[in-house]
């Protein structure tokens, strides 16, 4: 499979459609257990995490959606937003993660939406 480097020296695939850059898609769901039943502050903090990756997302009432370019990206948000939430002094943390990873296909956030007139 062709792959293209960016600016940081990473690896990035190439689809077989041409110059489309593969995207990996996330669902990320991170729930602090024995704190506050007010998750909102809790939500923030990981939207601020996501956010200084520069990564699009989009933000659901169960789980948040990330799209990256690459497997590290989304590995470092998932460590990054979990630690947050101990660093906030939450004693027990539940994270789940799926990825949908394709090498053959464009896959963007949004694209299934789209696909079944949902908007």
């Amino acid at each position: 499979m062709p792959f293209t480097q960016d600016a940081h020296g990473k690896k990035r695939f190439l689809s077989r459609l041409p110059f489309v850059i593969i995207m990996i898609i996330c669902q990320l769901s991170i729930a602090p257990v024995g704190n506050d039943i007010h998750l909102h502050s809790y939500v923030k903090k990981v939207i601020q995490v996501i956010e200084k990756h520069k990564v699009n997302y989009e933000l659901t009432d169960m789980a948040t959606i990330i799209e990256a370019n690459n497997l590290d990206t989304i590995f470092d948000i998932v460590k990054d937003a979990h630690n947050t939430l101990f660093n906030d002094g939450v004693i027990r943390v539940i994270t789940e993660i799926k990825i949908d990873d394709r090498k053959d296909k464009d896959v963007r956030l949004g694209n299934k939406k789209n696909m079944v007139h949902l908007n």
